[in-house]
């Protein structure tokens, strides 16, 4: 199994090492498209000619990426790069992020899906299905598929997001509890007429005093 893996991998960096075409750029990030994304998009419509389902997969894909670039831009990282290709996307940035920063970012893609979900189903919920042919496969490529997509990021395992999206909530609630017990020490601190500082240094001689005496 190691060996099929190993080969596999090696397999899929050459498949996605080249065969890209630039698309846009977006704030000076290029967004590159790989050839095996027609392709998939066309097995995934069933092999039917579906080019509002098509467009709305690309977009879903474009949008999961853009959500990861968003994080990345708003804790300071640097973006790379987008690919899209037919397994996914790649959102390439570079920095070096809080292990919170790293979590958010891992969450970016699917939280903009499912804004992308909500914004679409209210509308259908109260207008109905669109009577375009290629309007009701964007819609549809938004709806169901979408969550889909979403819900498969999420698996607890890499190299899914959810490997690194998941923790986040183990990592918020450290923080909260170890900003409830400096909170403590800052009003133990203030009642005793010290500084903080100054009781932190009290208290680390008074645990040498103590290992001293054991």
């Amino acid at each position: 199994m190691l060996h099929l893996s190993l080969w596999g991998l090696i397999g899929m960096n050459a498949l996605f090492s080249g065969g890209y075409w630039t698309l846009f750029h977006l704030g000076g990030v290029p967004v590159r498209l790989h050839w095996s994304v027609p392709l998939v998009c066309v097995l995934f419509g069933g092999l039917r000619f579906a080019p509002g389902l098509w467009l709305g997969i690309l977009l879903v894909i474009l949008l999961h990426e853009l959500g990861h670039a968003f994080f990345v831009r708003r804790f300071g990282l640097a973006n790379l790069g987008i690919d899209l290709t037919g397994i996914g996307g790649l959102c390439r940035w570079a920095g070096e992020p809080t292990p919170i920063e790293r979590a958010w970012v891992a969450w970016g893609g699917v939280l903009a899906q499912l804004v992308l979900f909500t914004v679409t189903i209210v509308p259908v919920a109260v207008l109905g299905t669109p009577s375009h042919p290629w309007v009701a496969q964007l819609v549809e490529a938004f709806l169901w598929p979408n969550l889909f997509v979403a819900g498969f990021n999420l698996i607890p395992f890499a190299p899914f997001d959810g490997a690194e999206a998941w923790p986040l909530f183990g990592h918020l609630w450290r923080r909260h509890r170890a900003r409830q017990k400096w909170k403590k020490k800052l009003v133990k601190a203030k009642d005793l007429g010290e500084t903080p500082l100054e009781q932190t240094l009290r208290q680390a001689l008074d645990e040498a005093d103590r290992r001293k005496l054991h």
